[in-house]
Order: C-alpha cells, then structure tokens, then sequence
C-alpha cells in the first residue's frame, strides 16, 4: 500500500495493518481502531503526544499533518482528515502483533516473505484427506473437476468413500445439481448450519456441534455408480433453501478470525470426516477474492487444487493468488 495516496480510512487502516505484519509498529502501542473520522491509539502510559506525532511522520510522511492528524485526498475546496486520538491501557498484552487469520486482508498485508506466521497444528494421522477446489474466475470449471476427482475416488480398486461440500454460497454448483438429481434425498443440514452451531458451540472442541453435524450429515447421502461397483458419499450443501442463503449471518472468516480459532475449520471438517467414515473431504470453494474461501485457501493441510483456462483474466487472477498463497 502507497501510504502516499489515501483516500479513505480504510487506506489508513491498511499501511497500519502493513507494519503490522512486518511487526514495525512502534513499542508504546498496544492496539489500534480506525473508524470512518478518527483512529483510536490505545498506548502505554507515558507515551506523549510528540511520541504518536514521530510515528505518523514516519509512517505517512507529507500526509502527517501535526496535532495526530493525517490528511486524506480532497477536493480544492475541502481539507479531509483523520484524527488520531490516544487512549492509556494498563493492559501490556498487545494485540496488534502475534496473531494472524488466513484470510485475504491478513495474507495481503504480509511482506513477499510472509513474514512470522504461527504455523497451523497437525491434523489427526488417521483422519480423511482434506482436498479444497479453487479458481480466481468462476465458469472455468472448478466444480467439474471435483466432480471428476469424486468419480476417479469411486472408480479405484480400493475405492474412496468422500464428503462433498458445497462451500460457495454465492454460486452453489452442486448444491444445485444435487436439488435437481431425483435420486438424491432433500438435505436438511446446509453449510450455513454447519458454520452456524460452530459459532455458537462453546463446548470443549465444539464437541455438540460435531455430534449434531455428523448425525445430521450421515443421513445426507447419494450414491455413485461405476461399471463395477457403486458406493455412497456424503454431501453438505451450500444452503437448504433461497430464503437461508440471503439471509447469510454466519461465513467462514467469522470463525477464522475469533481468538485462538485461526485454524479451526480444517479442525473441525477433519473429525467430522472421521465420524462419517470418509476417505477425503471435497470442498468446493467459492472464486476471486472471496473471504468465503480464505479459511480453506489460506490453510496450508488443505491440498489445493486451483483451476484455470488460458485467458489473460484467468491467468493473472491465479498468478496473484498463487503469490499470496507463497506467503504461507
């Protein structure tokens, strides 16, 4: 970020989110807020006005205006700012280093080397396999290769048994083929609810949240038929109805980004699968730079599977991706 052009308060948020990462943020501040019209500095006692004024100067050079203010881009006729208001903690846990969320605005703030990022735990030895489908541009075929991938697991002499799932809630693929497939039993238990009772569950290891999930999962079942054999596999899909996806309260960043929580949706897919007896997990995620995906995208026990065409969009969104992916 060019700390040269800033047009709104989000651009401010952003370089200061950049020293983050890099962990350069000057020792006296403990945490930051940015709101529309001011930022709020939460610093040690002692630390003066002359301390924060030093900081912006360095951080944003000509746009540092004195007084803990910084300018933004204006109009001839109107000066736009944000002020910078200090606020003593005797709280000496910083939250502005330390902690990290895969997800989009995190990894981008990241330098190319990615900096110092707390490393996922390992997954159960003896859990399924977790297979996540990306693609930048959405219609090149992501969801045909899943499908794909699931009828050559079918198709194995020793043959894999999969859980699907439908995690692009905006653009549900399979959601829609499996509402359209007669053979295929009405869900009653949407990625939607998963994400839900997750939220909600304080148990130890969302314990309750599992049970419900695999007992509501392993009734959700279709079956696929080779010309030797057939085999069942689960399937959550992006929501049960219409009316549930537009009313979205819950989505993955949400969970990702709770204290001590970065990793847990892997976590939790990996014993849900081992309750249902699967192989691999499939998870369809949803293109560009969707928060949507970025748990799954950004977790590195997660095998990635990024689909692409030849065309220049395609191409350069999967260049970027597969940049921001080094970083992790």
């Amino acid at each position: 970020m060019n700390s040269e052009i800033l047009f709104t308060w989000l651009d401010v948020q952003f370089v200061l989110e950049e020293l983050r990462a890099r962990a350069e943020l000057p020792a006296w501040l403990m945490r930051y807020t940015v709101y529309p019209d001011e930022a709020i500095f939460e610093v040690i006692p002692g630390t003066t006005q002359t301390d924060v004024d030093a900081f912006l100067g360095g951080t944003f050079g000509a746009r540092s205006m004195g007084n803990s203010r910084i300018a933004l881009e204006s109009s001839p006729s109107h000066q736009r700012s944000i002020t910078v208001n200090i606020e003593e903690t005797a709280e000496e846990r910083r939250l502005t280093t330390g902690s990290f969320s895969p997800s989009f605005r995190r990894v981008i703030a990241l330098p190319d080397s990615g900096g110092k990022i707390p490393l996922p735990p390992g997954l159960a030895p003896d859990g399924p396999e977790l297979v996540a489908f990306y693609s930048f541009k959405g219609g090149v075929g992501r969801t045909t290769h899943l499908l794909a991938y699931l009828k050559a697991a079918s198709e194995q002499r020793t043959q894999r048994r999969a859980l699907v799932i439908d995690a692009d809630i905006e653009a549900p693929g399979i959601t829609t083929l499996m509402r359209n497939e007669k053979s295929v039993p009405e869900a009653t238990f949407s990625f939607i609810d998963l994400l839900s009772i997750v939220q909600s569950d304080q148990s130890d290891g969302s314990e309750e949240a599992l049970e419900l999930a695999a007992y509501m999962t392993a009734k959700q079942v279709f079956t696929v038929t080779s010309r030797d054999a057939s085999i069942e596999h689960c399937f959550i899909p992006a929501f049960r109805s219409e009316d549930q996806a537009m009313r979205l309260d819950i989505r993955p960043e949400h969970i990702s980004s709770r204290p001590g929580k970065s990793w847990f949706l892997a976590n939790f897919l990996s014993e849900l699968g081992k309750r249902l007896h699967v192989d691999i997990v499939l998870i369809d995620l949803r293109a560009g730079f969707s928060e949507l995906a970025s748990p799954f995208l950004f977790d590195s026990r997660i095998r990635r599977i990024i689909v692409t065409t030849p065309s220049s969009q395609s191409l350069q969104g999967t260049s970027t991706i597969l940049r921001q992916l080094a970083k992790v």
